[in-house]
């Protein structure tokens, strides 16, 4: 029977390589979305290290350091803990337009660079190091133009959204209206002494917290890897049961040979596994081919790479189900011209 499903796979190649191919995009694809999602924790924790972060200072009623705005006097920060202040505001000619703005003293907290140089002067801007934007060019914020100094690897937020940094003191200037605050401190070691108001937030909850924006998002990504799957198991599963229509009478042929059902079975499973496993690691070098091209930046673990082909052996033995009916429920009298 093995050698049987094998000769069929090769008599009818064509089909079988059309639906392996077609099976694989979907497969691609539902990888490349699920990288999508992957990417959005490997995001933050990126930002977080660029800044050199291991922990936030925040007023009670904030929940995180990049969730909500809540200026207060830097005056109130503890020991060792560098004022930050951040907004979301539209800058030109960013792509895209709006952008998360962290104002940062120079001296104290800064990102780390991996081309041009520090923030120096009250004018001079960082942006992350995938921006269209060059080092000399200039960014206009809330009116006001900075030259970009340095690029920095790993700054964005929100599935994307490019970070600029700018000096702590023109933050205030051009987009707090002047006034001398801050939305929250950078601890880069313990924080002792935290005043009545405020509490420390870790990094894992502000990674948790910074996610929470992003969780409708992930939901429906996660609806559309599910929907990816079944569009795959329709495609073998319709295969599989065409196949095993085609070969009625050979299945009639071996049940009059007196072949074991569990033989006919195995051949029809062996069928299915080959086209989705085939399928998956297709897939697999088809979502790596893809990830480039999407707008959003895609994270292809070697978790979901090595989960894919299990999921898709999974999809095609389920797929088989029908197929299966077919083979061990035919009459062997087909095998002598009797009537389907």
């Amino acid at each position: 029977m093995w050698y049987a499903a094998m000769r069929d796979l090769i008599w009818r190649r064509r089909r079988y390589a059309i639906s392996i191919a077609g099976t694989a995009l979907v497969f691609g694809v539902s990888l490349a979305v699920t990288g999508i999602s992957d990417a959005f924790p490997t995001e933050i924790n990126r930002t977080f290290g660029s800044l050199g972060a291991t922990a936030f200072v925040i007023p009670d009623d904030m929940s995180g350091p990049f969730t909500g705005s809540h200026p207060f006097d830097p005056a109130d920060l503890p020991d060792g803990v560098d004022p930050m202040a951040y907004i979301i505001q539209t800058a030109n000619p960013m792509e895209p337009e709006m952008v998360a703005v962290v104002g940062l003293s120079p001296g104290d907290a800064e990102p780390i660079v991996g081309e041009g140089g520090q923030l120096a002067g009250p004018d001079d801007a960082l942006v992350d190091a995938r921006s269209p934007v060059a080092i000399g060019a200039t960014v206009e914020l809330a009116g006001r133009e900075f030259e970009v100094a340095g690029r920095v690897d790993g700054m964005s937020l929100h599935a994307g959204m490019p970070i600029v940094v700018i000096p702590l003191a023109s933050f205030q200037e051009a987009l707090l209206g002047g006034l001398p605050m801050i939305t929250c401190g950078i601890a880069r070691g313990p924080v002792a002494d935290v005043p009545d108001g405020y509490h420390v937030v870790g990094l894992s909850t502000a990674r948790e917290d910074t996610m929470r924006i992003l969780g409708d998002a992930a939901s429906t990504i996660g609806m559309i890897t599910v929907l990816l799957w079944v569009v795959a198991g329709l495609i073998v599963g319709s295969v599989m049961y065409l196949s095993a229509v085609e070969r009625t009478r050979d299945f009639a042929v071996f049940k009059a040979i007196g072949a074991p059902t569990r033989a006919m079975a195995g051949g029809v499973v062996l069928q299915a596994a080959v086209l989705a496993t085939a399928a998956a690691a297709l897939g697999i070098a088809v979502a790596f081919v893809m990830a480039p091209f999407f707008p959003m930046r895609v994270d292809l673990s070697i978790t979901s790479v090595v989960v894919l082909p299990a999921i898709g052996l999974t999809i095609g033995l389920a797929s088989a189900v029908f197929a299966l009916r077919r083979a061990v429920s035919v009459d062997p009298a087909l095998a002598f011209g009797g009537a389907t």
